[in-house]
């Protein structure tokens, strides 16, 4: 804790230069793949220090400042043994959605930066995170705070169906059964544990989708989700 708090401090002084904040994020880093349990059993007080130099420097012009501060957040992200539903920190805080949600903030707040970077960000937390998982939360979020997030959610929408980092997630969608096949049942399964696991991954996507129209029909194409696509386009002609 105590070399935790030195880097924090290092950080927070502005006199410092960009090397000396990537060398201690990356230092950080070292520290969560030695000790990562111990380091996440921190505080609430540190771990909300180190989010804060974390994401401010996600909004750095510098590549390798923004690589060192990915690579801090998908450690604190990822689950034990890389079972990611499950990433608990101090007082049971759910680390992976705390995080995934701060992102999202970060998006809603930074359009420029989304616009710029948004796309390399999410592709390196897919590759070295569950993808699957990213997905879903980043879809619970945006299904209860919409606002101002339709441009990132098209951004998801984009690394979903062209990245290598997603390949998995469309082999997925691609095996969705027809919407007149799925009962109230699975529509309405539970959003977390086990549950969600087993719910289709286009489920999980398809309602908060909904906040961007073009973002929904690709989808739902892609997924092979034909009679349920043209009843969008007719519906939104309507609306135009």
């Amino acid at each position: 804790a105590a070399l935790m708090e030195r880097l924090l401090q290092f950080m927070r002084d502005r006199r410092n230069c960009l090397v000396v904040r990537t060398v201690c994020l990356q230092w950080i880093c070292m520290l969560l793949v030695r000790s990562r349990e111990d380091m996440l059993m921190l505080s609430s007080h540190v771990l909300n220090n180190l989010f804060e130099p974390i994401f401010e420097s996600l909004s750095n012009s510098k590549d390798d400042v923004v690589a060192a501060a990915l690579a801090v957040l998908a450690r604190i992200m990822e689950g034990k043994k890389g079972e990611e539903d499950v990433v608990q920190g101090p007082e049971g805080r759910d680390l992976f959605a705390d995080s995934t949600e701060r992102l999202l903030e970060l998006f809603r707040e930074r359009r420029e930066m989304l616009e710029v970077k948004g796309g390399a960000m999410i592709r390196h937390l897919c590759g070295n995170l569950n993808s699957r998982h990213l997905y879903v939360t980043v879809a619970r979020f945006i299904q209860h705070n919409s606002h101002d997030l339709e441009f990132a959610m098209q951004t998801f929408n984009w690394i979903l169906l062209t990245a290598v980092e997603t390949k998995s997630l469309r082999d997925e969608l691609l095996k969705t059964r027809p919407l007149s096949e799925f009962d109230v049942l699975d529509c309405q399964a539970a959003q977390t544990g086990k549950a969600a696991a087993a719910r289709p991954l286009f489920l999980h996507l398809l309602e908060p989708w909904f906040f961007n129209p073009v973002s929904a029909l690709a989808l739902c194409l892609w997924a092979q989700q034909y009679e349920f696509a043209v009843e969008m386009i007719t519906r939104i002609a309507v609306f135009d």
